[in-house]
């Protein structure tokens, strides 16, 4: 905003004589986008003009809606050039003392990323309530730090459903999903009723663990309850499409699917990812049309669902006849680079047969900037400048990419497998890790494989090992891969011929691959394996995917 129309809106604010002018105001600035994308400091002059107003005209209940606007300020400004100024702006009008000012800056700080602030707040204040609780619990959580977030929790006074339900889902966001459905556990215990956005996070935690007998009983739950609040709404249904999906159960999927009386793109985005990872994706009766494929390509990529919208791309002209275009595949190399797959989207973008646009470029340059590969970056570069010379937006994304490759650092995550055995989900690392059952488990798996080799020859696959030892212990190290320790403890732990499911967080390797082949023909069990790729469903000796993953 410039210093006239900023001088024309203060005086505006002063002008107004009621709350309902006050608000008419603050609506027309935030629809024009003037408190957002001024200068920060004519920002936060109209955000103290606006709390100002308020004040004369007795609306303070509306400071978290003012607080909130203010978060959209960029970067640190937020806190060092508006947060200091628009609480001591609320203490000098006499509102510090007030529930709904306390919550309101507890909001705007936790929003603003200072979460110090925040809990100085809580802590300090005079008056607080469940909701404060409630809100610095969620930044918590949006910041990742799911510790502190449960210490706080653990703390509260009283909790109400809101509470519990932003714990649970705080869990599944820092990818604590076994904790998330032990706290689920509890929620229960305390006879507080689950919401809807509860038994969201719970189906999406079952769904990563392959915790199937879980979700089924919130799919029972949910048609128990019946004209409750939790009833089976879109966005329920389509959790219990993605847990059905990815817990082997693709039957149940589209039964859930086709039962659901209203369904959204994210409906269509999450079953066509389903069918597609079992190989079904030409089971439905009638195909998504090229927008649908805009949104669920969209969907698949904020969400980092890499595997999905691949398989989702591919179907689109042999299973559903619809022709790429440029929005597409922006979508898939929008995808490919924030997954990491930089050489794999620069492939699509130079196979394209339309001319990419600068937006596309953009978003190649961004998955760089954000993995680290400042070769690639530079030719990235070249490709955007000549496209866009006068785009002052790509010089800025250049320069921000150099400082963010060099602090960017990665690593491997550990694989894990896991296995659901009278509906307690175990979750093993490699050798068995820190499991009560871990030696247990091991020991099975050593007699298994002893069987293995005695019937069918088995051998292990010493090539996985990459580290120069002896054979014996590169026998070892293979055999202690982590689905095979679940293997094991299944085995240990359930009846003969009863089915297994095992979930993996990477990609299952060709020793464990064969061994689990060997395993359903000698002990006549069908193995389901979910591994980062696809699904695997082993029986008699043979797998679904034809050795080909």
């Amino acid at each position: 905003m410039s210093e006239p129309s900023c001088s024309v809106a203060h005086r505006l604010l002063l002008r107004c004589a009621t709350g309902a002018q006050v608000r008419e105001a603050h609506a027309s600035l935030m629809v024009t986008g003037e408190l957002v994308s001024s200068p920060v400091a004519a920002a936060v002059f109209l955000h103290n003009t606006l709390i100002r107003a308020y004040a004369r005209t007795g609306g303070a209940a509306h400071l978290e809606a003012i607080l909130a606007s203010a978060a959209a300020l960029p970067g640190s400004a937020i806190a060092a050039a508006h947060g200091g100024a628009a609480h001591a702006q609320i203490v000098r009008l006499g509102f510090s003392g007030q529930l709904h000012a306390t919550n309101a800056l507890i909001h705007f700080y936790s929003l603003a990323g200072d979460l110090p602030a925040a809990r100085r707040l809580l802590e300090t204040s005079a008056t607080t309530d469940v909701v404060s609780f409630n809100t610095l619990i969620t930044g918590y959580c949006r910041s990742g730090n799911s510790a502190a977030a449960r210490k706080l929790f653990d703390e509260m006074p009283q909790r109400n459903g809101i509470s519990w339900t932003a714990m649970i889902s705080g869990h599944v966001h820092c990818g604590e999903e076994r904790e998330a459905l032990s706290l689920f556990s509890a929620m229960q215990s305390s006879g507080v009723p689950p919401m809807a956005a509860t038994l969201v996070s719970v189906l999406s935690a079952c769904a990563q663990l392959g915790a199937l007998e879980q979700g089924r009983w919130v799919h029972r739950h949910l048609r128990v309850s019946g004209g409750g609040a939790a009833t089976i709404n879109v966005f329920l249904g389509t959790a219990l499409i993605d847990m059905y999906a990815k817990c082997g159960e693709v039957d149940a999927a589209v039964a859930v699917f086709e039962a659901m009386p209203e369904r959204n793109l994210l409906s269509w985005t999450t079953l066509i990812g389903g069918l597609a990872v079992h190989g079904r994706d030409g089971d439905l009766r009638r195909g998504p049309d090229d927008v649908a494929f805009v949104a669920a390509l969209s969907a698949c990529s904020h969400a980092g669902l890499l595997d999905d919208g691949r398989r989702i791309f591919a179907a689109m002209r042999r299973r559903y006849g619809v022709e790429p275009k440029l929005e597409h595949y922006g979508c898939l190399v929008d995808l490919l680079a924030r997954g990491g797959r930089l050489t794999e989207a620069m492939a699509a973008v130079e196979e394209m047969p339309v001319s990419p646009d600068g937006r596309i470029w953009s978003a190649l340059m961004a998955g760089c900037r954000f993995h680290g590969d400042a070769k690639l970056a530079e030719r990235v570069a070249e490709r955007l400048v000549a496209l866009e010379p006068d785009n002052g937006g790509v010089y800025v994304l250049l320069a921000n990419g150099e400082g963010a490759m060099r602090r960017r650092c990665l690593g491997k995550a550990p694989g894990w497998s896991s296995v659901e055995v009278g509906g307690e989900v175990h979750q093993f690392t490699a050798g068995g890790g820190s499991h009560p059952a871990a030696a247990a488990a091991r020991a099975k798996w050593a007699a298994v494989e002893r069987r293995l080799r005695e019937e069918e020859g088995y051998v292990p696959g010493r090539e996985e090992v990459l580290v120069e030892v002896e054979e014996e212990e590169k026998d070892a190290a293979v055999g202690g891969h982590s689905e095979k320790i679940a293997m094991g403890f299944a085995m240990l732990r359930s009846g003969e011929g009863e089915r297994m499911r095992i979930m993996k967080n990477l990609r299952v390797c060709g020793d464990c691959h064969r061994a689990t082949k060997l395993v359903s023909k000698v002990f006549r069990r069908e193995i389901v394996v979910r591994d980062r790729t696809r699904f695997h469903i082993f029986r008699d000796g043979r797998c679904s995917c034809g050795d080909y993953w």
